[in-house]
């Protein structure tokens, strides 16, 4: 019997007084066990990436059909930092709470969440109260090169970075990098900051996580007239940080110190009379390929890059060549590469018609097609995207 057919049985029942039988109805649901958990492979699938937004954080299978693309969520404090690990099972966070919810006593805590369930297992609280809150930065929150320490921007705005032990479950100390921000893996167990006077600083710790060593470069940072994003692309030990005018500048920092490598352009005479200039939040990302990616868009002016770009430009960096251009279906604030032999390109922004304004679109860096498009279930501005899968 038809659904329609059986409302209208249903009512003509009640209307007439004639008995209901219970064979007029489906067989009933079996009973679902509340709350019901379900648990994630070890190690993630390549296709599998964390998006970090102001608002929350989304586990999502890129390469699956909406709606059953997403894997799980956490539930984050607003302004929550993510952080994953190659060596341990495990995903960490790093959030603010209030004793009244918008007010109160502050505590700032790392979060320490099993990638299998999601679930919470452990904390690290922070003391001070003053964890950078920002909308997500990948480099506000980082681990050193061998993984051995988790590291924390604190800003009041005294500048600082926070030591972690990870498998300790405790602060270590802090280090004071006074008129710098951010963080930028250096070597093994060392990390570099972007400075106001246009260097970088870089501090070396001990196996303590002590502080043994600090030194800074020249200044290379044009501040005033074409400064440098903060979120750079790294590919193998080199970081390369474009700038809003469309420079890059490459970084070397494998080493116990950075090596600036020269400087080139994104863009040809011509491109730059057009005002072509790299755009959005996570506006460059480098693949497994050894290519770069960088969000680019045309008629840029000061503060359009906040607007993102309708392009993705590639670019060969050992020869600085230009050597495929996606042109996106809707313009794009954030990429990533995903894992695998076959990455995919992950590109977040605002596609037209979407419920909440967000979006994740996945393409063929090969051929520029694109191969799915994924709401994502949370307000509150562009996501950071990090790549979980291997």
């Amino acid at each position: 019997m038809g659904r329609g057919s059986l409302i209208a049985g249903l009512l003509c029942a009640l209307a007439t007084g004639a008995p209901v039988l219970a064979a007029d109805f489906p067989k009933p649901l079996p009973v679902e066990s509340i709350p019901r958990v379900l648990t994630l492979p070890p190690a993630y699938p390549p296709t599998w990436a964390f998006l970090n937004s102001v608002a929350g954080i989304e586990l999502l299978d890129v390469a699956a059909k909406s709606p059953d693309h997403i894997r799980g969520q956490l539930g984050g404090a607003p302004f929550t930092s993510l952080l994953t690990s190659t060596t341990r099972p495990e995903v960490y966070a790093a959030e603010t709470f209030y004793s009244r919810g918008t007010r109160g006593v502050r505590t700032d805590v790392v979060t320490i969440y099993d990638t299998t369930t999601l679930a919470p297992k452990g904390e690290i609280v922070l003391s001070g109260a003053h964890r950078y809150l920002s909308a997500p930065q990948p480099n506000a929150f980082r681990l050193t090169g061998d993984e051995s320490f988790a590291l924390i921007f604190t800003f009041t705005p005294a500048a600082a970075v926070k030591v972690l032990d990870l498998a300790g479950r405790k602060v270590l100390g802090e280090v004071s990098i006074p008129g710098c921000a951010l963080i930028y893996p250096t070597g093994p167990r060392g990390f570099s900051t972007l400075c106001g006077s246009g260097t970088m600083l870089t501090v070396q710790l001990d196996a303590a996580g002590r502080a043994v060593s600090q030194s800074e470069t020249t200044a290379f940072n044009d501040l005033t007239d074409d400064p440098l994003f903060s979120a750079p692309a790294r590919i193998g030990p080199v970081s390369y940080f474009t700038s809003y005018k469309g420079a890059v500048q490459p970084i070397d920092l494998g080493g116990a110190q950075p090596k600036l490598l020269p400087r080139w352009s994104l863009v040809t005479p011509q491109e730059a009379t057009a005002n072509w200039r790299p755009a959005g939040w996570q506006q460059a990302a480098g693949g497994p390929d050894g290519r770069l990616y960088v969000i680019m868009q045309p008629g840029g002016h000061d503060g359009s890059h906040k607007e993102g770009g309708p392009e993705v430009w590639v670019f060969d960096p050992a020869t600085h060549a230009k050597v495929g251009v996606i042109k996106l279906k809707s313009p794009a604030q954030s990429i990533a590469l995903s894992g695998g032999e076959r990455p995919l390109l992950l590109a977040a922004g605002a596609p037209p018609n979407f419920p909440l304004g967000l979006g994740l679109s996945t393409y063929d860096p090969g051929t520029g097609a694109i191969l799915n498009t994924q709401p994502l279930n949370f307000l509150g501005g562009t996501p950071v995207i990090f790549p979980a899968g291997r």
